[in-house]
């Protein structure tokens, strides 16, 4: 807090940004420093868990967290961040990151890509609440023998990975033998991510559990499925993991479910025959409200004009 103070003092910024909205000292700044202009850019999908400050939003002391500007994914989330966050002004963009990129429209039929949520971590660290990471993924295994059986049928499935590293490979080797292609995106850069919402855009079908990336191709207007199987934790936290969190939905929808019985599997993927008209309706009728896209951030860039700032 002192280092950051004494940058600020000297550095005399008209406008601080950050897109680390988990970092609970960034809105202790404008107490310090009332006349900067603070803005907070929500970083990925958020779910009720204590791993993040969001978790805590009843303990926390909302006069002492303030900020200017808050760019969040939905006015549902908006909901929760106002119960601890002092911010007049709530922005609804979705993903800044995904607003960055355009949508590339030509898709290849026939592709599924699952997107992997792999994490190298021993199966007794934390997770959330009493739950270790061995019981956070326990049902991912399964659920994934079963697609192969249900859908795959020996065809090759793309994995968008999270990981470079070799225990990664390996544990989907061992479910998908060699039908299946290992694309990474360890590397965080401009270029990288690019290539990685071009692979989605691409993509004619995408299969997620519960990742942020699923939430920004669903948006980006993708058919994305969701299964949301997370079951062998309390009541409780089932529904801090739900699907579309914080936002109320039925266990099951024409793209989501909580099961993965091969019947329902096989009913998710029948969204593939839809007609682009008939889903884009589904998306309005069903998502107005939850998913955003905003091109090129143009809501974050109206702001910084008004406050004549220069990019």
């Amino acid at each position: 807090s002192n280092y950051k103070k004494y940058f600020i003092t000297h550095v005399k910024p008209k406008v601080i940004i950050t897109s680390n909205d988990n970092h609970l000292g960034f809105y202790k700044i404008k107490n310090i420093f009332p006349k900067i202009k603070i803005i907070a850019i929500q970083g990925f999908w958020k779910f009720d868990v204590d791993h993040d400050i969001i978790f805590f939003r009843n303990k926390l002391n909302k006069s002492k967290l303030k900020c200017d500007y808050f760019f969040c994914y939905n006015k549902y989330i908006a909901s929760k961040y106002k119960k601890f966050i002092n911010c007049e002004n709530f922005i609804d963009i979705g993903s800044f990151e995904s607003n960055t990129f355009p949508i590339k429209k030509k898709i290849k039929k026939g592709s599924i890509t699952f997107i992997s949520q792999f994490k190298i971590n021993n199966d007794l660290d934390h997770w959330h609440d009493k739950y270790t990471m061995g019981d956070h993924i326990l049902e991912e295994k399964n659920f994934l023998q079963e697609l192969n059986k249900s859908i795959l049928n020996g065809k090759k499935i793309k994995i968008l990975a999270k990981t470079k590293k070799k225990e990664e490979y390996s544990y989907y080797k061992n479910i998908f033998g060699n039908n299946f292609q290992l694309i990474p995106r360890s590397v965080r850069s401009s270029s990288v991510k690019k290539k990685i919402f071009n692979h989605l855009d691409q993509s004619e079908i995408i299969i997620t559990l519960d990742s942020t990336l699923g939430y920004e191709a669903l948006a980006r207007g993708k058919k994305v499925i969701f299964f949301s199987i997370r079951k062998n934790l309390n009541k409780s936290s089932q529904s801090a993991m739900r699907f579309c969190w914080p936002q109320t939905k039925p266990q099951k929808g024409l793209n989501w479910t909580t099961s993965y019985k091969q019947t329902e599997i096989n009913r998710l993927f029948k969204i593939r025959d839809l007609s682009k008209k008939k889903w884009n309706r589904f998306l309005e009728k069903e998502f107005k409200g939850t998913l955003s896209y905003d091109p090129d951030n143009l809501k974050f860039l109206k702001v910084l004009s008004n406050l004549k700032v220069n990019i």
